[in-house]
């Protein structure tokens, strides 16, 4: 079913990747999920894109997340030609990585704009308190890449039971922040009795999957999405 939903707030969060907030008129997804949008690039054409949403249920706003691809259609018009108080058509939700309701410890791996669909499950956990100990390792190339760190940091401030791992590829390492790829940084050698949820470009996705199984990962316990 398609539902017409209106921007309240763009937000550049860096050069690359803005966040669009839109009401959300009674819509209903899953933390994890994504909608499939409909944007009209000219008067005579409309293209499909899917984006995920970085927002849970009991967010205000149904947000996603974007970033700029070169020569993108899609992400060109969201950029370029949509602003406050537009309207757009979308399509939702879609998509089967969602949070598992169980009292398993839960593992979230977010490379680059991978992390949008694991911040709404974040979200979602952070309004219970997080139950069940949770461990978010988020890799990028750069700091400036970074997105919704401020947050990050005070549930990791907040919540004895969530755990903030980041590492850049292509920056020196911090007082905060490692060095290398983010799949470097997971040392834990038994995932037998957790959740893990993963979302990055598919051979990042790939490499993480394959490290987890190689350690007594459950396959049915992995959740991943490909950017």
């Amino acid at each position: 079913m398609k539902h017409t939903i209106t921007l309240v707030k763009k937000e550049y969060l860096n050069k690359e990747v803005i966040k669009l907030s839109f009401n959300k008129h009674g819509l209903e997804w899953k933390s994890g999920q994504f909608g499939m949008f409909l944007l009209p690039i000219s008067s005579d054409e409309i293209i499909r894109r899917a984006y995920s949403f970085s927002s849970c249920l009991k967010n205000k706003y149904l947000e996603i997340i974007v970033k700029r691809v070169r020569n993108g259609v899609g992400t060109g018009y969201l950029f370029d030609n949509f602003e406050e108080n537009d309207t757009v058509e979308t399509m939702l939700p879609f998509g089967h990585m969602t949070l598992q309701n169980n009292t398993q410890e839960n593992i979230f791996v977010g490379v680059g704009i991978g992390i949008t669909p694991l911040l709404g499950m974040i979200r979602e956990l952070a309004f219970q308190g997080f139950p069940n100990k949770t461990t978010l390792y988020y890799g990028a190339r750069h700091k400036a890449d970074l997105i919704e760190q401020n947050e990050l940091r005070k549930y990791e401030k907040e919540y004895n039971n969530f755990h903030y791992i980041v590492s850049l590829s292509r920056d020196e390492k911090t007082s905060n922040t490692l060095s290398g790829r983010i799949l470097q940084h997971i040392t834990e050698q038994d995932f037998s009795k957790h959740n893990m949820y993963i979302c990055g470009s598919p051979e990042a996705s790939q490499d993480i999957k394959d490290l987890l199984l190689s350690r007594k990962a459950v396959d049915t316990s992995i959740f991943k999405e490909a950017f």
